[in-house]
């Protein structure tokens, strides 16, 4: 009964798709099919990812990595030991420090008093109190948090904290750091400001990334498989895309030039994702380069070299008013990382590890 409901729900994503792009069912079939059983696509991502748009060539089919094939790359390259390089932002920050890889201002750690990691004794970074802050903008994030989930943003002037509009004392920030904790402490950051040239477009103070997917080979070589840049929306302080639900952009980058190539956005009720050409809010052409394009290349393969341990990482890169930064390292790429990619030489090793 379940594997006949599936077939059905299977049956009317496909036919619905066929009446959006204007095709047959025997179409959108045969291209889930091969891309199902060439390239391990879930109908999900498919669907998501526009694969079935018969606008889009077969030749071109091969250039997209699957999640699946994703996972299996990474289960094959990056050990489970290592991890806790990239997971645990304090460690990482450190790495980084000694690396002399830039990343935002660093005050400290925020312990919050419910986390194990911070009583057993096994802090990275010092620790720091929010009273002893100079004044100015800050951001307070999960050691080991992701996906910009529980990520605080205040502002300090003298005794006076600002947290989303409301002002509030020393200690009743720390009881609201500490009620969102969910056995974990914060990295304790200035807020950076972006790139004068990003925030003209998306009209917003908050950071914008890119996400850059390397993978470093057997002779130890960095290749950056693809890129992605996310465009944020006014209203968020975060860049997470989400799947589209957050409301941001997502777009594809030419690793060669910087340039934006493509930009999608989630609109309810469609299949897919759609392409988009000006900001929703402030109506600027979404054809840009990104600043410091050939910093931000340099820097992401200084830092996967660094982390090498981990061979496949996705690197959150920030355009700041001073250079880009990293902000930190994703041993699971997500969803936004899946795009057309160059397959790094020899090709054999690498088909070896994604199937």
């Amino acid at each position: 009964m379940l594997r006949l409901q599936k077939i059905l729900t299977m049956v009317k994503r496909l036919s619905k798709a066929a009446k959006q792009y204007n095709t047959s069912f025997f179409f959108q079939a045969t291209r889930f099919k091969s891309l199902h059983d060439n390239g391990l696509f879930s109908l999900d991502d498919a669907l998501l990812w526009g694969l079935t748009d018969p606008a889009l060539p077969e030749s071109v089919l091969g250039s997209y990595i699957s999640r699946e094939a994703a996972n299996r790359l990474r289960k094959r390259v990056n050990p489970l030991e290592e991890f806790a390089s990239v997971n645990d932002k304090a460690l990482f920050y450190r790495l980084c420090t000694e690396a002399q890889i830039p990343f935002p201002e660093t005050f400290g750690v925020f312990v919050s008093g419910v986390s194990r990691r911070s009583k057993a004794g096994n802090l990275q970074l010092p620790r720091v109190d929010i009273e002893s802050l100079p004044d100015g903008a800050f951001v307070a994030k999960p050691v080991w948090g992701r996906e910009g989930i529980g990520i605080w943003f205040f502002e300090k002037t003298g005794q006076v904290f600002v947290v989303g509009g409301k002002s509030m004392d020393a200690e009743s920030l720390r009881d609201l750091l500490r009620k969102s904790a969910s056995n974990d402490d914060f990295i304790v950051q200035r807020r950076m400001i972006p790139h004068a040239s990003l925030s003209a477009i998306s009209g917003s103070i908050a950071l914008q990334c890119a996400r850059l997917v390397t993978f470093l080979d057997s002779e130890d070589r960095p290749h950056i498989l693809f890129a992605r840049f996310k465009i944020i929306r006014n209203g968020n302080n975060i860049d997470n895309f989400d799947e589209g639900t957050t409301g941001n952009l997502i777009a594809d980058i030419d690793v060669e030039t910087g340039k934006i190539t493509k930009v999608f956005t989630k609109i309810q009720g469609q299949v897919g994702l759609q392409p988009i050409a000006q900001h929703p809010d402030t109506g600027k052409d979404l054809s840009f380069a990104l600043p410091d394009w050939e910093q931000a290349v340099q820097l992401t393969y200084k830092a996967a070299r660094t982390f090498g341990r981990i061979r496949s990482l996705g690197w959150d890169i920030a355009f700041t008013s001073q250079g880009p930064v990293i902000l930190e390292a994703n041993q699971e790429w997500g969803i936004l990382a899946i795009a057309p990619y160059r397959k790094p030489v020899p090709i054999g090793e690498w088909e070896s590890l994604i199937r």
